[in-house]
């Protein structure tokens, strides 16, 4: 009855756990020793019963309070022996067993208090080092989630366990939105964990580009060493796309420095020249062709010179939200290449969303991009330019980022084409710099504006996605 009563006390907490320990304490050196002397007497053994109950005691109370229950104990051993078998009858070799079982009591409660209080010594140490621990783990977190550099933890089904702030930012995962597999947030990334699981290598560093980013992604091993679940490091590789652009514009500026003044002068001469003897009166016919093959192409390689100066020249971009709605009309309206032709040769439509949104950009160097984007139209139009047709389609996309699409129904590129289309010189008509483009795509990476050629049958189709700005 007793036990049931002591289980039900620790269960729902009816008293402290020191009462409990005294009230039973006090229950056993009450029926201990009556039970001893009903029985056989100290030599029963069952003083090893309050053996057992003071050290159980000894590891919940403090230590004087141990010496306390074994004095208690002892004293309840002896007043059982005098009670029960009087002064005159007492047996010596009881009183040598109790007197042995309470030295017992006192090495047992001293052995317990020592114990009890290095138990109590590391929980404490052990409760500091979990508070350590805590403070670490939120601390790491934070550092963590603070970090420039995007952090990716997968499990082996590629599901992801954790994304810190800026991978979410990178792979445009919006704040707080449920995560899942990796596939699914980052196809080419996922791809990227794909070829280095089955390469079997260490720490492997990746280009991930895609439609929405260009990144570079650092695959280690996790920290369960499983390399089916990889620790994934991203980070913005336009920072670094910027810094070549910079080292580039520098070395070309000192080049066209020189090309200006070596080469302009002596093709000022060469061009005039060739003018002055196609102005001859007794020139023959053949030989004013060769001259008109010198002038041509004399002012190509001045159009080429002029091209590599603006490089060069190119001002820091300033940036100004731009109504592009407005803006393209505009352009439309001021675009020399429809002169002399027909109004209906440009087309604009915008959805109604995107018709209400600015971009950021440098007006000025947005208009260089478009017109070297129609200009290109017109060169390789080979038809009547009457029968050219340009499109501008102005939408949002999913990630609510200002899409400017531009199609024309010229014939479009060929697949070598659409590999080199954005190199330096490189071109496909006999008359062409090769600079157009290139310029073009250079313009809209100093804006953080993403010039592409998206492929269709049936002419060209550029998109020029503009970096997010709500206003």
């Amino acid at each position: 009855m007793l036990a049931v009563l002591s289980g039900l006390a620790l269960k729902y907490r009816w008293f402290g756990a020191a009462t409990q320990a005294h009230s039973l304490f006090l229950v056993d050196t009450l029926a201990i020793p009556l039970l001893m002397q009903s029985g056989v007497g100290v030599s029963s053994g069952m003083g090893t019963l309050l053996a057992v109950s003071i050290a159980l005691t000894s590891l919940v109370l403090p230590g004087r309070l141990t010496l306390f229950h074994a004095a208690v104990a002892t004293f309840g051993l002896f007043s059982g022996i005098f009670f029960f078998q009087g002064l005159d009858s007492l047996n010596a070799g009881e009183l040598t067993h109790a007197g042995l079982l309470g030295t017992a009591f006192f090495v047992i409660a001293l052995l317990a208090a020592v114990l009890s209080r290095q138990v109590g010594e590391s929980e404490s140490l052990a409760r500091r080092q979990a508070a350590d621990l805590v403070e670490l783990t939120t601390l790491n977190e934070l550092i963590i989630q603070e970090m420039a550099t995007g952090v990716v933890a997968t499990d082996e089904q590629g599901h992801i366990t954790f994304i810190n702030d800026a991978a979410r930012r990178l792979l445009r995962v919006p704040p707080g939105a449920p995560i899942g597999a990796l596939g699914q947030v980052s196809p080419t990334l996922s791809d990227c964990r794909t070829r280095w699981i089955r390469a079997d290598t260490g720490s492997a560093l990746y280009q991930v580009t895609s439609e929405r980013q260009q990144l570079r992604a650092l695959f280690r091993h996790g920290g369960k060493g499983d390399r089916r679940a990889p620790l994934i490091f991203l980070e913005d590789a336009s920072e670094v796309v910027k810094q070549a652009q910079r080292i580039k514009l520098a070395s070309l500026g000192r080049l066209t420095a020189g090309v200006a003044h070596q080469i302009r002068n002596p093709l000022s001469s060469i061009s005039h020249a060739g003018q002055l003897l196609a102005e001859s009166p007794g020139i023959a016919a053949s030989d004013k062709r060769l001259t008109e093959i010198i002038r041509n192409n004399s002012a190509r390689v001045n159009e080429i010179i002029e091209s590599i100066l603006q490089l060069s020249r190119r001002a820091e971009s300033t940036k100004e939200p731009i109504p592009l709605w407005n803006w393209l009309r505009a352009f439309i309206d001021d675009y020399p290449g429809h002169e002399g032709g027909s109004p209906e040769r440009f087309s604009l439509s915008v959805s109604e969303a995107a018709a209400k949104r600015t971009v950021l950009a440098d007006c000025t160097q947005l208009d260089q991009i478009l017109f070297n984007l129609c200009d290109n139209a017109h060169r390789h139009f080979g038809r009547p330019l009457s029968e050219l047709r340009i499109e501008f389609r102005v939408d949002l996309n999913s990630y609510q980022e200002v899409t400017l699409d531009l199609l024309d129904n010229g014939p479009g590129f060929t697949d070598e084409a659409r590999e080199k289309l954005f190199e330096p010189f490189f071109t496909t008509r006999s008359d062409g710099t090769g600079l157009g483009l290139y310029i073009a795509k250079e313009l809209s990476d100093a804006n953080q504006i993403d010039l592409s050629l998206i492929p269709r049958p049936g002419g060209a189709h550029f998109r020029l996605r503009f970096p997010s700005n709500h206003g």
